[in-house]
């Protein structure tokens, strides 16, 4: 499993708007997930510790921040806006459903490492 969350951690953490090196969406919603079913376990959670920062500045953040393409279609068309916001199968598709989830799962089982990094966010 320590390889597995290793390669996640790199995948979550390596897309951006502007890098020459881009993980699909449903890559990165992918890692994301794996990353919130390994965050329980000790020695996974392990591996992600170290780079709990880069994670939340690089691999969730990006994610769930409101954008330009959100206020564009809370203008346009706010139903489908929150239909997006709370469809619960997404998260296998869509990195910023999987990125919530993850913070979710962060905060249920490592609460004491992940609030304070993630109130710089708020």
């Amino acid at each position: 499993a320590v390889p597995v969350a290793e390669a996640c951690l790199r995948e979550a953490c390596g897309w951006s708007e502007d890098s020459a090196r881009r993980t699909t969406r449903r890559t990165a919603a992918l890692a994301l997930l794996c990353l919130g079913e390994q965050c329980s376990k000790d020695p996974t959670y392990a591996v992600l510790r170290p780079g709990l920062q880069q994670l939340l500045e690089q691999g969730i953040f990006p994610w769930v921040r409101f954008g330009a393409d959100d206020l564009r279609l809370w203008r346009e068309d706010p139903e489908e806006f929150a239909r997006r916001a709370h469809d619960n199968l997404a998260s296998s598709r869509e990195p910023r459903a999987a990125a919530a989830e993850l913070i979710e799962r962060l905060l249920r089982h490592r609460r004491d490492d992940v609030l304070m990094p993630l109130l710089h966010f708020c």
